[in-house]
């Protein structure tokens, strides 16, 4: 009961971003949680993700865990990425992190497919990726149209990762 009040109370201030309730550093704390428990760090991404309806917030909170997470963890960019994509249950969310980590260049989309369909077999990757595909695919752009000022690329869905997605 404890550790789900005050998840309830934490996910809102570390895992999205809020202008209400600005964390002065939550480096720190994202750190420690993630050694004592790296489980709870991916549940925490995937709750905050949840509570959102529309597929454009989910995206921006994406983009914001991602660029946390790679603040927080020393070897963010050396699996710890990868780790919370692929030790999410929830798919919607895995795909969304997936697509923006491909998009920005930390993630090999092909190779992440190719390791979930080993992993989980055809069959439920296919029924995934349709869903996902349903949710998302009239939001596609190039990726190009979305990396204008410099900052991370933020897209519900690539059409380069929308092809990906289609190709296997």
């Amino acid at each position: 009961p404890l550790k789900g009040e005050l998840m309830r109370e934490l996910i809102p201030l570390f895992f999205s971003p809020n202008p209400k309730w600005v964390v002065k550093n939550p480096t720190g704390a994202i750190r420690r949680l993630w050694e004592i428990s790296p489980n709870t760090v991916v549940a925490a991404c995937v709750e905050a993700f949840k509570v959102l309806p529309a597929a454009e917030e989910r995206a921006e909170v994406v983009a914001f865990q991602c660029n946390l997470l790679r603040k927080s963890l020393p070897n963010a960019d050396n699996g710890a990425l990868q780790q919370v994509v692929s030790g999410s249950k929830d798919a919607d969310f895995a795909y969304t992190l997936a697509c923006y980590m491909s998009d920005n260049g930390l993630l090999d989309f092909t190779n992440w497919l190719s390791e979930r369909t080993n992993n989980l077999g055809k069959a439920a990757v296919a029924l995934q990726t349709i869903v996902f595909l349903t949710r998302t695919y009239n939001k596609a752009k190039l990726r190009k149209t979305a990396s204008g000022n410099g900052d991370s690329v933020k897209l519900v869905l690539s059409w380069e990762n929308l092809a990906c997605m289609l190709r296997m």
